[in-house]
């Protein structure tokens, strides 16, 4: 069956700004933005040196270093905070919630120009690219009913890891790994294992449902756009499916499902050993950015 995951908004949207690398000297910039059918022209003014070099909090997340100077990164950056942020973080997580994370910039791929990161303690919400005036976004923060937006950990290689319980009747569990994609500039689905419950039979007791979706080359992944639907028959995926039955919910111990889940745990265990060189980062508020 094809998985509809409402606990996970998600979302890839391209909007153009000025093209450049790290040795090129930031710029004022015209920024088209798109709404439905209707294209308007906005001038944005070059980030202010004071704005660049306010300090923030380290938050305990390792993290790739960043390639380039935060003053160029800033003004590379500015429009989507003054454009585009609102209308999908803000629109998605209310904008008071949306004005107290925090950001910082990485070079996930180490291509020589940095991504944006938008995140808080709990983890990363947001994967932000821009290439030749393109911004790509990635959101890839879960949803917990009780406890809210659920951010992802950055395990290292290009890949982040969401494990979220959502308290719902239904899709009630999900793991994913999202690998970054440099010649997309985004994300996308590298290996997924979620849990459903239900009475199915309307036997007045529930059963469970397992699936895991395993890419077969991290370079061939189907990207995050928020309307895209995991196929089993998609070819560029091992699926593995445990039809609803009598297993038990959550990790309680169960063979079928511990081979499941050992199998995605072994996905992030072969990342987390390959990755090197990680670091804590400085981050920033994007009230800051906002307010410019």
């Amino acid at each position: 069956m094809n998985i509809k995951d409402a606990a996970v908004f998600i979302s890839c949207i391209g909007i153009v700004i000025s093209a450049g690398g790290c040795q090129a000297e930031p710029t004022d910039t015209s920024v088209v933005t798109s709404s439905d059918t209707s294209v308007s022209e906005v001038i944005v003014s070059e980030i202010s040196s004071e704005t660049s070099l306010r300090t923030g909090e380290t938050l305990e997340i390792l993290l790739e270093p960043p390639s380039c100077e935060i003053e160029y990164d800033d003004n590379r950056y500015g429009a989507y905070f003054t454009d585009q942020y609102m209308d999908t973080v803000g629109v998605r997580l209310g904008e008071a919630y949306a004005s107290s994370l925090m950001f910082c910039y990485s070079d996930l791929d180490r291509d020589g120009d940095d991504e944006l990161l938008i995140g808080d303690s709990s983890g990363i919400y947001a994967v932000v690219s821009e290439d030749f005036g393109i911004y790509t976004e990635s959101l890839i923060w879960g949803f917990n009913l009780s406890q809210g937006p659920v951010g992802a950990e950055y395990i290292g290689s290009e890949y982040f890891l969401c494990y979220v319980h959502t308290g719902n009747q239904g899709l009630f569990y999900t793991s994913r790994i999202y690998g970054y994609d440099g010649d997309h500039g985004g994300c996308g689905e590298y290996a997924y294992l979620a849990g459903y419950y239900g009475d199915i039979g309307e036997s007045g007791s529930s059963e469970t449902m397992w699936e895991l979706y395993i890419a077969n080359d991290p370079s061939d992944l189907m990207m995050i756009t928020g309307d895209e639907t995991m196929d089993p028959e998609d070819p560029r995926y091992t699926y593995t499916m445990l039809p609803y039955g009598d297993y038990a919910i959550g990790r309680a111990e169960d063979p079928l499902l511990d081979e499941l889940e050992n199998s995605f745990d072994e996905q992030v265990a072969g990342i987390r050993e390959s990755s090197s060189g990680l670091t804590y980062l400085e981050w920033r508020s994007a009230g800051d950015m906002l307010e410019e």
